[in-house]
C-alpha cells in the first residue's frame, strides 16, 4: 500500500473489559486532497509518526506543536514507519476510555508537514474503523527532547516537558 495513493493503515487491537475476545479497529491516516481530488502528499514526506494519548475531562486532541515535540502526557503508544511503506504495525491492547490518535507526517529533518488527530472512545460500542484526516501545517516543531534520525524522532516513547 503506497503513501502516495493516500491510504495508510494500522491495526488497533482492542481488548475491552468484560469481553472474551479482542476487537480489531482499522485505523486509516488520510492525507489532504489536491485540486484533482487525489491525495496531496508532500514529496519530502519521509516518515509517519502515530501517537495514542489518553484524554481526561474535557481535554481534546493535542495540537501539532505539542504532538511533534513529544509534549503529550499519558502516552499509551507511539510508532513511526517510513512513508513509502504506507503501513505501521498493530498497536495492541488498549484499555477502555477516551483516546486521541495523532498522526504526524515528517520530512527527513523531522519537520512536521502533515498533522491530524481524531478522538477515539473505547467502550462496548467501539467503532470498527477510525479515520484520521491530516492537513498541511506550518510549524517549526521537530522532535522536542528527542533526537531526529532520517525523519524519525527517537526514542519514540519519551515524553518531553
Amino acid at each position: 500500500m503506497s503513501a502516495r495513493r493516500g491510504v495508510l493503515a494500522l491495526g488497533l487491537a482492542v481488548g475491552l473489559a468484560g469481553c472474551v475476545s479482542e476487537r480489531v479497529i482499522g485505523l486509516e491516516l488520510r492525507p489532504p486532497r489536491g485540486p484533482d481530488g487525489g491525495p496531496d502528499v508532500p514529496a519530502a514526506l519521509a516518515a509517519w509518526e502515530v501517537r495514542l494519548v489518553r484524554l481526561e475531562g474535557d481535554e481534546g486532541c493535542p495540537g501539532p506543536e505539542a504532538s511533534a515535540a513529544g509534549r503529550t502526557p499519558r502516552l499509551g503508544h507511539a510508532q513511526s514507519f517510513p512513508a513509502a511503506d504506507g503501513m505501521g504495525v498493530a498497536i495492541g491492547e488498549v484499555p477502555p476510555g477516551r483516546w486521541a490518535v495523532t498522526a504526524l507526517g515528517r520530512d527527513a529533518d523531522c519537520g512536521v508537514r502533515l498533522h491530524g488527530c481524531a478522538e477515539l472512545v473505547l467502550d462496548d460500542g467501539a467503532p470498527t474503523r477510525l479515520v484520521v484526516e491530516t492537513s498541511p501545517v506550518a510549524t517549526g516543531a521537530t522532535c522536542g527532547c528527542r533526537a531526529c534520525d532520517a525523519g524519525v524522532c527517537a526514542p519514540l516513547l519519551d515524553v518531553c516537558e
